[in-house]
């Protein structure tokens, strides 16, 4: 039954990986199990791609303290996409302190 499919694709997707897009905003605040180190993901937004890597390293469910974009730290956490057509690095790293 495909709207099943569809249905547990979106909740990995948005619940637990936390990858949540509205228009041109992208916010990733995954909630995943402690002993996971990480996770990547290649996201395609028109003709630009965008790497993300999700970091884990005080082994915590959820708790986004860091977002970089190009290696340029954003303060809100919400990834603006844009379509240049050129390849993006995303570092997103779950903790309990706040880093910079």
């Amino acid at each position: 039954y495909t709207g099943a499919a569809a249905w547990t694709y979106r909740v990995w997707l948005e619940e637990i990986l936390g990858f949540q897009r509205r228009g041109d905003k992208l916010t990733i605040n995954p909630v995943i199990p402690k002993d996971w180190a990480g996770f990547q993901l290649r996201y395609r937004f028109r003709n630009t791609t965008y790497r993300i890597a999700v970091e884990n390293p005080d082994h915590c469910s959820h708790g986004v303290v860091l977002l970089e974009v190009d290696g340029i730290a954003v303060p809100d956490k919400i990834v603006t996409l844009r379509d240049d057509a050129l390849d993006h690095e995303v570092r997103v790293v779950l903790g309990t302190k706040t880093l910079a």
